[in-house]
């Protein structure tokens, strides 16, 4: 929901480059989906489309981040690559950018 009151873009965008991300919640059924028994001995990377819209979570207490970048926070004041909060009946997923547009040599 774009005006959820949870998130919001921080009014940066992002270049066309590869970070690196670490996940805070290994333990999400949607996050269990897509990771890979390598991530323990592997440092997973993240791509960031050119113009991608970095997260400011504007409600702590209710958004989970399930995978960050140290990196991102320090280019462009935001690290939250994946996030997840209840709304309604449902659970919402936000990503800075597309999950299906992941690059596949990274």
């Amino acid at each position: 929901p774009r005006e959820s009151g949870y998130v919001r873009h921080n009014g940066l965008r992002t270049s066309d480059e590869v970070v690196g991300i670490s996940y805070v919640s290994r333990e999400d059924p949607v996050l269990l989906g897509f990771l890979e028994d390598s991530m323990e001995t592997t440092s997973p990377r993240w791509w960031l489309e050119s113009m991608s819209y970095p997260i400011e979570i504007l409600a702590p207490e209710k958004v989970t981040v399930l995978a960050s970048s140290d990196e991102l926070g320090k280019k462009y004041g935001e690290n939250a690559v994946i996030v997840k909060f209840k709304y309604g009946r449902g659970v919402v997923y936000h990503l800075i950018s597309h999950f299906y547009l992941q690059r596949s040599e990274l």
